[in-house]
């Protein structure tokens, strides 16, 4: 298996695109307060509906269903690592929201 081939890379990105949009989700709940704050996971239907998501996202990438979309079979560290990489992401947009919101103040 190739580990950092061209087809590897696509595939990898289109992975971290998807599970960014999943962050990014539970990232803009809440814009003025930290996230956590209100209840990260209190909303079931989008709970619910991410989970289904991750499900489908999962079989597209660990299958030979993934073919059909020009990707390849990824590893589960490569996997890891992307879903690694978009929490930091999570975690720095939560601690930037305090200074955003001092700059763009409401009047």
């Amino acid at each position: 298996m190739n580990l950092f081939g061209y087809p590897i890379a696509q595939t990898l990105a289109l992975l971290s695109v998807v599970i960014n949009e999943f962050v990014f989700t539970y990232n803009c709940k809440e814009l003025k307060t930290f996230s956590f704050k209100k209840g990260l996971f209190k909303n079931n239907f989008m709970n619910i509906s991410i989970a289904i998501l991750f499900v489908i996202q999962i079989i597209v990438f660990f299958t030979p269903i993934g073919s059909l979309f020009g990707m390849v079979k990824i590893s589960w560290w490569q996997f890891g690592a992307v879903v690694a990489i978009n929490i930091v992401g999570f975690v720095l947009l939560e601690l930037v929201k305090p200074v955003l919101n001092k700059v763009f103040a409401d009047k």
